[in-house]
């Protein structure tokens, strides 16, 4: 499987199954998940490529109030390490939590290192 289709069947169920790759549709209801990677890197042996590549991927939790946005990030966090598809290497240091005033909505961020054929 590839890694987009194995985040989405982790995250079956999260957000009432609003969880997007770059970029929520325009109109979109709250809550919802956007998830992107932020780096690839290849496993490389002394014979060469191994077969798998690490993928950080920063999982963006969107929601009307600060409460929810934790609260979607922590279901975020329990579905991806109990994951048998994805197993994450480790979490990674995510940003602080924000606010967007522009258009009233909170983000609280959730990054992962996973290891993927």
């Amino acid at each position: 499987m590839s890694l987009q289709s194995d985040i989405k069947t982790a995250l079956a169920g999260i957000a009432s199954n609003r969880v997007y790759p770059e970029a929520a549709p325009d109109n979109s209801t709250l809550p919802l998940v956007v998830y992107r990677k932020s780096g690839a890197e290849p496993l490389m042996t002394l014979s060469g490529y191994a077969g798998m590549t690490r993928f950080t991927v920063i999982f963006d939790c969107w929601a009307r109030t600060y409460a929810e946005a934790i609260t979607l990030a922590e279901q975020v966090r329990t579905a991806l390490e109990a994951a048998a598809s994805l197993k994450p290497m480790y979490r990674e240091p995510a940003d602080a939590d924000d606010y967007e005033p522009a258009v009233d909505q909170f983000v609280e961020s959730v990054a992962y290192s996973f290891w993927h054929t």
